[in-house]
C-alpha cells in the first residue's frame, strides 16, 4: 500500500490486483488485475514529453517476479467546465511497455522529473527502463539497463556471479531532482550516491558507503560516540533546493 500525493490518489495491491483510488473522498476506484504474479512493487512515472499521446498523463509501473508492466494513466471530467485534472482516473487495460525481470526481482521504482524510471534489484543492482517515442515499424522501444555492471559482465555465468557476490538488495530509492543527484539504500545499510548530469539526463556512480564505512566517520567526527549504539540505516529522504 502506499500513496501517490501528485495526483491525490492511494493504491493498495492485493495479489497481483491493484486498486488506484482518491484519498480525500475514498471513491473513484480504478484497478488492473491483468498480471499473473503478484505485484512486488510500484511506481508512477510522469513521461517523457513527445513519446505518448498528449492524454497519457502518467505512467503506472508494476514489477512482479517474472515482468516489468508499465500502464498508460489518463483522466477525465464530468465537471461542466470540462477541467480534467486528476477528476476521474482510468488505468489503460493494454499495457504500453513490458519487460522481462530476467530472474531479478525489481523492490522498489522511482522516476525523475525528467520522467526517468530506476529500479532496485533484489540483486543489489540499480536498473533503468529507457524509452523513447515509436521507431518506424515496431512501435515504442524501451529496454531494461543495468546500471551496476560492466560492459562485459555478460562473459561471466549468472551462478558465478551470486557465488562471488554477496547479495544487498536496494529497497529504496531517491531522487534530488534540483542538484540531479540519485540514492539507493540497500537491505544492509549501504548507500550509494549517482550523478545524473548537470540537465538529468545522464548517470555516473559518485561513491559507496558501507555501513560500517558511515559508523567509522560519525565517530571520527565525534569522539564521544561509540560505534555500538549504531543501527543499519532504514531510510533515506532527498532534501531538494527550495
Amino acid at each position: 500500500m502506499g500513496a501517490f500525493p501528485e495526483i491525490s490518489r492511494v493504491w493498495l495491491a492485493i495479489d497481483s490486483n491493484i486498486y488506484v483510488w482518491a484519498f480525500e473522498h475514498g471513491s473513484d476506484v480504478a484497478y488492473f488485475d491483468g498480471l499473473s504474479e503478484t505485484i512486488v512493487s510500484v511506481g508512477l512515472v510522469k513521461p517523457k514529453s513527445g513519446v505518448f499521446q498528449s492524454f497519457v498523463k502518467y505512467l503506472l509501473v508494476l514489477t512482479t517476479t517474472v515482468e516489468i508492466v508499465v500502464l498508460g494513466v489518463t483522466f477525465s471530467s464530468n465537471k461542466q467546465d470540462g477541467s480534467t485534472e486528476f477528476e476521474e482516473i482510468h488505468l489503460v487495460p493494454e499495457p504500453v511497455f513490458v519487460l522481462p525481470t530476467d530472474g531479478v526481482s525489481m523492490l522498489c521504482v522511482k522516476s525523475t522529473s525528467k520522467g526517468r524510471i530506476f529500479m532496485g534489484g533484489k540483486d543489489g543492482c540499480l536498473y533503468e527502463i529507457t524509452y523513447q517515442a515509436q521507431l518506424g515499424w515496431f512501435g515504442k522501444h524501451c529496454k531494461k539497463v543495468n546500471h551496476s555492471t560492466s560492459a562485459l559482465s555478460f562473459l561471466v555465468p549468472s551462478f558465478l556471479n551470486a557465488a562471488l557476490y554477496d547479495e544487498d538488495s536496494i529497497v529504496k530509492i531517491e531522487v534530488d531532482n534540483t542538484r540531479h543527484v540519485l540514492y539507493t539504500l540497500s537491505e544492509k545499510g549501504c548507500i550509494e550516491v549517482f550523478d545524473l548530469g548537470s540537465d538529468g539526463e545522464s548517470l555516473t556512480k559518485v561513491v559507496r558507503l558501507s555501513q560500517g564505512k558511515i559508523v567509522s566517520s560519525a565517530v571520527d567526527i565525534v569522539k564521544t560516540l561509540e560505534s555500538s549504539h549504531f543501527k543499519p540505516v532504514i531510510a533515506i529522504s532527498a532534501v531538494e533546493e527550495t
